[in-house]
């Protein structure tokens, strides 16, 4: 998979309206072009279709096969994550890599620190033998930016109440320092430094 699913970001792509639609023939190509803003640190684009019921006797489930890569404004091609299918253990538990992807009706194209610019997004109808297959294209970016989660504002909790803290950051490099006040950001209490790769931290109020 892709990590976990956020119901909120999931929300905040449908208000945006950062999703596409198209349909793919045999050997059609179709181009979308998106402007990526300054400052992105992230930039994510999946591709997904319902495919049809492969036979059950086919080696293979996939049935239309439509490829998606993404284009930089200096004509640089991505293209998506896959995994080694090799019938290996070792091979099967290694991490995914960038290639082509005939396997799988869910694609997804990784970009990080991408320029600001004109990016163009490719689809490609790479096997359709049953007319045309309907997609979606769903895009994210992501600025270098801390989100608290929860608490978000609003919330009370009385003493002992133990709490679960959330956030949201990109990277896991730095440390996070969290502190709390109890009187309305006037003063911050100090309690404590945390790894970068945790987001979240069960807190006990105090009395």
């Amino acid at each position: 998979g892709w990590g976990k699913d956020k119901g909120d970001q999931a929300l905040k792509i449908m208000d945006e309206e950062k999703w596409l639609t198209g349909s793919a023939t045999e050997s059609s190509e179709e181009t979308f072009y998106i402007s990526i803003p300054a400052n992105v640190k992230e930039l994510r684009v999946m591709l997904y279709w319902h495919d049809k019921a492969a036979s059950p006797t086919s080696a293979k489930s996939l049935v239309h096969d439509i490829d998606l890569n993404v284009e930089t404004p200096d004509g640089v091609i991505h293209l998506p994550w896959v995994l080694n299918n090799n019938p290996s253990a070792d091979l099967l538990d290694s991490p995914a890599g960038i290639g082509a992807d005939h396997l799988n009706n869910m694609e997804q194209v990784f970009i990080s620190n991408p320029a600001a610019g004109n990016y163009d997004f490719h689809v490609n109808g790479f096997e359709i033998p049953f007319t045309e297959q309907e997609y979606y294209i769903v895009y994210s970016y992501a600025f270098d930016e801390l989100k608290l989660t929860f608490p978000n504002g609003g919330e009370s909790f009385a003493p002992t109440d133990q709490i679960q803290i959330h956030w949201e950051a990109l990277g896991s490099s730095s440390e996070f320092k969290l502190e709390y006040s109890s009187n309305n950001g006037n003063s911050w209490n100090p309690l404590t430094i945390l790894p970068g790769h945790l987001r979240q931290f069960l807190w006990t109020v105090p009395d």
